[in-house]
């Protein structure tokens, strides 16, 4: 079922911080699959250890450097919680996601693709036309983001083809993973953009992968919040070469 968040709070403009301007704690280096010309790392930085609404939920500080030499490329800070989703190794783009709150969740709100060539940053279909995902995978080779949302919904399983910046639905998305903490309970059902899911999570690769870089597999089965069904059905999705 598709979950309506149009009663939420509207999503906060990304807005980008000069570095050197916060007083900040780093914590340790991420980096993104390297390319041969360059590698990406990013740093969490004032990550607070409790989240309130309307209040800031961190920053992310992105470094590109060059593998020749180790020259700084790229720096900047974002406000909120980002990471790489990887590499397209045709284009040379990093793929960048950015976390927001919306209301009480924290979605991956915010798709931008940071260009290796030109050290640019340009929004990706995702953002521009207001998707969220609660869950996403890439490709081996980047082209592809499969994510679980919709536009100020979610519940529904699309592809982001970067090659062309364009999306495309693919049916109803898997069930939300079960949750390992016996003592939450929730009357609403367990469905994505409840309280069982109501923010963004890593989905287990045995429901939602990548057999290749055009073939998607999709594990689906009456699962409960406590546990995956042992009978599942299996759909495979072939996306354009």
């Amino acid at each position: 079922m598709v979950k309506n968040l149009v009663n939420l709070h509207p999503f906060p403009k990304v807005r980008l911080i000069l570095f050197g301007l916060l007083a900040v704690t780093i914590s340790h280096a991420k980096e993104c699959p390297k390319s041969t010309q360059t590698q990406l790392q990013y740093f969490s930085l004032n990550t607070p250890s409790i989240t309130h609404l309307d209040q800031s939920i961190g920053q992310t500080q992105f470094i590109l450097k060059s593998n020749a030499d180790g020259a700084t490329r790229f720096s900047q800070i974002y406000e909120g919680r980002w990471f790489c989703l990887g590499f397209n190794q045709a284009r040379k783009i990093y793929l960048l996601g950015g976390i927001f709150q919306i209301g009480a969740w924290l979605p991956l709100r915010s798709i931008q693709y940071l260009h290796e060539t030109t050290d640019t940053v340009t929004a990706s279909i995702f953002e521009r036309q207001g998707y969220l995902a609660n869950a996403a995978i890439v490709s081996p080779k980047g082209r592809y983001i499969v994510f679980i949302g919709g536009q100020q919904t979610t519940g529904e399983l699309y592809v982001l083809d970067t090659q062309t910046d364009s999306i495309k639905k693919l049916g109803p998305a898997p069930a939300p993973p079960p949750l390992a903490i016996d003592s939450f309970s929730s009357e609403e059902p367990f469905e994505w953009g409840t309280g069982w899911a109501d923010g963004y999570v890593e989905i287990e690769q045995n429901i939602l992968q990548f057999k290749t870089e055009h073939i998607l597999q999709v594990s689906y089965g009456k699962d409960t919040p406590r546990a995956r069904a042992k009978k599942r059905r299996i759909q495979v999705f072939k996306l354009p070469k």
